[in-house]
């Protein structure tokens, strides 16, 4: 078999490629050349262009790999012989086995019809390619460290163009959860080298949304100020997700405390308003009976 280490040099006007990429049903028309993808186990085959290759001689296959990929072992692979009729079943085991080595990111096979009945297989490895920094832009209330964290990506994550809607959730999270509901995010990436990308995150905060209103419903038993000042947040401070949520943590100590040992509270609602720069804050609570201990009996112990 003849090895090629570059990922160019194809004539993509005569190419029809049968690709595995992560496992994901699709099939992309571009112009003179077809993409074909396979999901989960099944194959599925859109294209009579692809079929009509069944049966053919096939008189070379060239496996196409990047720098670094250790070929060693990989021609045995390939099911598909030189001399043999070409089979889509037999095709699809080698794609397969080719991704199993978890040295490409994809595998694709180009179809490459040449004289009379005969073809030319190609299979073309795609490098992994790793995240290799990640910057971000336009952040004031935050640092950089806070925001890494919350991205949460591990040393040498594999790149993948979902990756890209997974940080932007990620980011968008760690600000709503601060209260910031009107902040945007873009995320880019750029290819450093044949496997690697930098992503860059672009940060419009906005402004945070504070507390406009506490409103205590049910049967407290006890006063709206009163459990206002237990609760840990107040009107006019700014709507942060875990202080609203653990709120109802340091009522039932409250509650607790002054013997009322079955108080229901539920877990604050909260309510923007003013284009999601206010917040409206809700907590229902039911008191329930007031235990009161006392000791009888003997004065000294």
């Amino acid at each position: 078999m003849e090895k090629r280490d570059g990922l160019n040099g194809f004539r993509h006007g005569r190419l029809r490629l049968h690709t595995l990429h992560h496992f994901v049903l699709a099939a992309a028309v571009m112009p003179a050349v077809v993409l074909f993808c396979i999901g989960g186990a099944q194959p599925a085959y859109g294209d009579t262009d692809m079929a009509q290759y069944n049966g053919r001689v096939v008189s070379g296959i060239t496996l196409q790999f990047p720098p670094g990929v250790k070929t060693m072992g990989i021609s045995e692979l390939i099911k598909t012989r030189k001399g043999s009729p070409f089979s889509m079943s037999d095709a699809d085991n080698s794609l397969r086995l080719l991704y199993s080595t978890g040295q490409c990111s994809d595998v694709q096979l180009g179809v490459e019809p040449s004289s009379g009945t005969t073809i030319r297989l190609v299979y073309i490895c795609k490098p992994v390619i790793d995240v290799s920094k990640i910057m971000f832009y336009g952040v004031e209330a935050a640092s950089k460290k806070e925001l890494e964290h919350s991205v949460a990506l591990q040393p040498e994550t594999h790149f993948y163009s979902e990756l890209l809607a997974v940080v932007k959730d990620r980011v968008l999270q760690f600000y709503n959860d601060r209260g910031f509901m009107t902040t945007r995010v873009t995320v880019t990436s750029e290819q450093t080298s044949y496997n690697t990308v930098e992503l860059s995150v672009h940060v419009e905060e906005g402004q945070p949304a504070s507390i406009k209103e506490i409103t205590i419903t049910g049967d407290p038993e006890i006063s709206t100020p009163v459990l206002i000042d237990a609760m840990g947040i107040a009107p006019g401070d700014r709507v942060v997700k875990n202080t609203v949520d653990n709120s109802v943590g340091l009522l039932e100590l409250f509650y607790h405390a002054r013997g009322y040992w079955q108080a229901e509270i539920q877990k604050p609602q909260l309510v923007y308003a003013d284009n999601f720069h206010g917040a409206y804050v809700t907590i229902h609570i039911i008191a329930g009976p007031r235990y009161v201990m006392e000791f009888s009996g003997a004065p000294h112990f």
